[in-house]
């Protein structure tokens, strides 16, 4: 509902347009129609990926898809999206917060684990209330094993190690 109510102060007279890499258009082209459903015209352009990027980093682009996964396991590698003076790429939304950026580089440094998640907890906080990104879904992956298969893991990355891997 509250959606809605701030889609009525909007007055769009153009539609926006929504750049997308090919294999992503079917789920744009439903997003925007469900957006369509709240008011707000989008419009699903398709664009070849390495342009996309390129217009990204150039900050030519209002609104597009992009998929991440975070590169190790640690908070930072999310936040290190947000963080302003790391320019584009990574931080393809130009976000720029002072008091983030501030706890992000006081979170660098910190050696002290408990200091360090409360940070990212304020970072976090700033970014869900600031950052104009949508995040829609993560990924969930399934892995089907056979009962003989013993010692399988893997990590919030879907990281696969076979070291500890043996078959009974």
């Amino acid at each position: 509902e509250a959606a809605k109510a701030i889609l009525k102060t909007i007055h769009q007279k153009e539609p926006i347009t929504l750049l997308v890499p090919d294999m992503y258009e079917d789920r744009c082209t439903f997003v925007a129609s469900q957006l369509g459903d709240l008011g707000l015209k989008i419009k699903v352009e398709v664009i070849q990926q390495s342009l996309l990027r390129e217009q990204i980093s150039q900050n030519k682009v209002a609104l597009f898809w992009a998929t991440w996964i975070g590169d190790y396991l640690d908070a930072e590698s999310y936040l290190a999206m947000f963080y302003s003076k790391n320019g584009s790429p990574p931080n393809y939304t130009r976000f720029n917060n002072p008091a983030f950026d501030q706890l992000y580089e006081q979170a660098l440094t910190c050696d002290d684990d408990v200091l360090k998640l409360k940070l990212y907890r304020q970072m976090d906080a700033i970014i869900r209330e600031e950052v104009p990104a949508v995040p829609l879904f993560y990924d969930e992956v399934n892995h089907f094993l056979q009962p003989n298969i013993k010692g399988w893991q893997t990590n919030a990355l879907n990281l696969i190690s076979l070291k500890t891997v043996k078959k009974s």
